[in-house]
């Protein structure tokens, strides 16, 4: 078993024991979960709509356009000060303190979110790869077993044959075998055809050719200990993307409410008019012709208020939606992480058990074929063992295979 030092703040991924494998294993599968982090293209999709997402802010935070008119007098209107023949004004709207720095977090929170369910879709895409990567490990272990297992069947052949030549065997002992080896045979042919099929799903995750070729590295451990698994708890409650997402719509829909509160106090206007004049005979005015420059100050009245009551409710009512759902996600996690700790530990234990039962079969097969030689004991006794051995060999290649898999969850459930 692994140990390494550690500390609650430290330990934010098992994936960190990845480090402290075979290098060449842990680089080999850390490169492929890179490509596939760069070449996917549906995680190149999430990550540009994160990136859409955050050209929202500055539009959020930006001021209404200043209005500007500008008017032509068809006839030169008389004024005190002269014949008035055109007029220009400029208004900027000034929404109440505090809206535009509310429209911002809106914005920015919502592109956090975006972040988050990025990072979700990241770790389910690692997540993928792992279980394509320790799949074809477990073909090739599977594959292993059924040609070391031919191996058994033709030194027990050989044995039969023997008995054959003293007068002592039977032909049906052979035949036994070759039926025995037929199905085994045609084992082999499935194991290359799911072996196949895995590659072209590996290699499709990470966009690449689906004949590319993979190395796999063989003799790859990652254990984890009972303390690690319950370290990673918090480090799931802490870290997960879709418990962050709702944290940060949470965060969006409150200034949202801040916002839309704002939006119903009145807005206030600043601009400037600019009178264009020309002289007019007989006038006295010293401003004769003078062009006149006057500024101005406008509110607006939100008069109509039940649709900013209603944009208020409907904010606190996405907060309170967004804050069950993570509550709920949070429940789920832990119930997850609960089934996902207890299928890693029967897997462990399973291995172990099948580890044993291994050691133990092997010791009766020699006895067996021992006491066969000598006339003790059945051909049937024989091949039922044997079978047995390949079953507990399978079986305990699955087991490991399922608690890589149960920490390979345990990784996704964090966010790496």
């Amino acid at each position: 078993m692994i140990k390494f030092i550690h500390n609650k703040s430290m330990l934010t991924t098992i994936g960190f024991l990845l480090l402290f494998v075979h290098a060449s294993a842990g680089q080999t599968l850390d490169d492929y979960l890179q490509m596939a982090g760069e070449n996917n293209p549906g995680l190149r999709a999430s990550f540009l709509q994160y990136h859409a997402a955050l050209e929202r802010v500055p539009q959020a935070g930006a001021l209404p356009d200043p209005e500007v008119s500008f008017g032509i007098f068809l006839k030169p209107m008389e004024r005190y000060t002269g014949n008035q023949i055109a007029d220009i004004s400029i208004m900027q709207m000034l929404p109440w303190f505090g809206t535009l720095k509310a429209a911002r977090n809106e914005a920015t929170q919502m592109a956090y979110a975006k972040y988050e369910i990025f990072r979700e879709r990241r770790a389910m895409l690692r997540y993928d790869v792992k279980v394509s990567w320790w799949k074809l490990h477990l073909i090739n272990k599977e594959m292993e077993v059924v040609n070391e297992q031919v191996k058994i069947l033709e030194t027990i052949e050989q044995v039969a044959n023997n008995k054959i030549l003293t007068g002592n065997g039977s032909m049906s002992d052979i035949l036994r075998l070759n039926m025995e080896r037929n199905e085994l045979s045609v084992k082999i042919e499935d194991l290359k055809d799911l072996k196949n099929a895995t590659k072209v799903e590996f290699n499709q995750l990470l966009n690449r050719e689906p004949d590319a070729p993979i190395e796999l590295t063989d003799n790859l451990k990652i254990h984890i200990s009972q303390e690690e698994l319950a370290f990673s708890l918090d480090s799931i409650l802490t870290d997960n993307p879709e418990l962050q997402m709702y944290q940060r719509e949470q965060s969006a829909y409150s200034a949202m409410e801040t916002m839309n509160r704002r939006m119903g106090l009145p807005m206030v206007g600043i601009g400037l008019n600019y009178g264009i004049f020309e002289p007019r005979q007989g006038n006295q005015s010293m401003m004769n012709g003078d062009n006149m420059l006057m500024p101005m100050v406008s509110v607006s009245i939100p008069i109509w208020g039940g649709k900013y009551r209603a944009a208020i409710r409907e904010a606190e009512i996405r907060q309170q939606s967004a804050l069950e759902q993570q509550l709920n996600t949070h429940n789920n996690l832990v119930s997850e992480f609960e089934s996902t700790r207890v299928e890693y530990s029967e897997a462990l234990r399973r291995a172990s058990l099948f580890e044993e039962q291994i050691n133990l079969a092997s010791q009766v097969l020699d006895i067996l074929i021992t006491d066969y030689l000598a006339g003790n004991a059945r051909f049937e006794e024989i091949m039922r063992i044997q079978q047995k051995m390949t079953e507990y060999d399978l079986n305990k290649a699955r087991a490991y295979y399922d608690s890589q898999l149960a920490i390979a969850k345990i990784d996704r459930m964090i966010g790496n």
